[in-house]
């Protein structure tokens, strides 16, 4: 299992069009089988802060995730728009609470 931690922030007074185009990129990521969740947050202290919470079954998952067009598209909409690079961190499950 993959899990995705990619923080996002909109440059000055940029944020509607940034959240615009993250909340696009939900209903095409719904359809992908590999992507066992995909959550998106917004700091509450700092609009201008999103986060995406990724999990994928695997890399090939992460990986089909990256090639779809709607990623791509994402990736041409937030062309400009963010005030720093996307930051990604990569986690692997090493323990957890079953319920």
């Amino acid at each position: 299992m993959i899990i995705l931690n990619a923080k996002l922030t909109a440059a000055p007074g940029l944020e509607k069009d940034v959240e615009s185009a993250l909340r696009a990129m939900i209903p095409g990521v719904q359809n992908e089988d590999g992507c066992l969740e995909y959550t998106l947050y917004r700091d509450v202290k700092n609009p201008a802060s999103f986060l995406y919470f990724e999990r994928y079954k695997d890399q090939d998952a992460l990986q089909t995730h990256q090639h779809t067009s709607h990623f791509q598209k994402l990736i041409k909409a937030l062309d400009g728009k963010l005030a720093n690079p996307t930051e990604e961190t990569f986690y692997e499950v090493i323990d957890a609470i079953k319920r």
